[in-house]
């Protein structure tokens, strides 16, 4: 019995493995190793918007988004989708057992909230009045157990003091999973999918958090709820988006023909921040 105490005991003080290569000691402050950090590909002004792949341009609404009809003002991505955070974030919201998500995937989609927080913090983001999460239907709500969204949506929401509602959304319809199909397929699906629970008229700039932005199909329809609730305008702020050069087409008109967009580089930038001091927990998410 001792034994397994003192066991535990030195897992615990142990420094942890990268959660990328598992092989260089890391800290829970930054649970990635030097190389595997420059291996994620963070997004940048060259990738355009996230939703429709304009170059980014002016600040302000999206020229790109705006043109094809889209209820979001802008939308802000901090990953592309593609290596370590395809393993991460399918494992975190699918969790393979009854004790939650893997303890490696809860870190990393701490630390990329984390991450996402600062970089919006530093780039001078327009100050949100609400972060809402998008709803998961009560049905996959009750088989997964929690939101994930909504954990996102919460630790960014504390990390710049900002109100957050999680049940602000409810989503209407139970859609089958639509990761195979085209941006107007998922808008079909997604139609009148959403219901604000209550009037948003309050809140002038909201922010819709969700993990990955693939066609844009889900958080369109989200906003679309918000802004008919009386919002004044909706932001997408989502982990990674698929890179939009590699999507088929949207409509027969494609966004990508727009010459603006929206959102600069994430990172590495000096805009005066519009935030407080920003309270950044080390402490990986809570089983859910």
């Amino acid at each position: 019995m001792q034994c397994g105490f003192w066991s535990m005991l030195a897992d615990l003080l142990a420094p942890l493995p990268c959660i990328g290569c598992r092989s260089v000691a890391t800290s829970p402050e930054a649970p990635l190793c030097r190389a595997c950090n420059s291996q994620l590909g963070w997004w940048c002004r060259a990738d355009g918007c996230p939703r429709c792949g304009a170059i980014a341009g002016e600040a302000g609404t999206c020229p790109g988004c705006y043109s094809d009809g889209s209820p979001l003002y802008r939308c802000h991505a901090l990953l592309r989708y593609e290596g370590l955070p395809m393993d991460w974030i399918p494992s975190f919201k699918h969790r393979s057992s009854p004790f939650g998500p893997p303890l490696e995937s809860r870190i990393a989609i701490e630390f990329l909230s984390m991450e996402l927080s600062r970089s919006l913090a530093a780039r001078g983001a327009a100050r949100p009045d609400l972060i809402i999460p998008v709803a998961l239907h009560p049905r996959r709500r009750r088989r997964r157990g929690f939101n994930h969204s909504a954990l996102i949506a919460q630790r960014i929401a504390r990390a710049l003091i900002v109100r957050s509602s999680a049940d602000a959304l409810v989503r209407l319809r139970n859609t089958s999973p639509q990761a195979r199909l085209r941006y107007d397929q998922r808008r079909a699906n997604l139609r009148r999918g959403f219901r604000a629970r209550r009037s948003l008229e309050a809140f002038e700039r909201v922010w819709l958090v969700d993990d990955v932005l693939t066609t844009g199909a889900t958080l369109d329809a989200a906003a679309e709820a918000c802004l008919e609730a009386g919002a004044g305008e909706v932001h997408a702020v989502t982990l990674a988006a698929t890179p939009p050069r590699v999507r088929g087409p949207r409509t027969r008109t494609s966004a990508r023909k727009a010459s603006r967009g929206l959102s600069g580089p994430l990172r590495g930038c000096s805009e005066t921040s519009a935030y407080p001091s920003a309270r950044v927990s080390s402490r990986p998410f809570e089983q859910p």
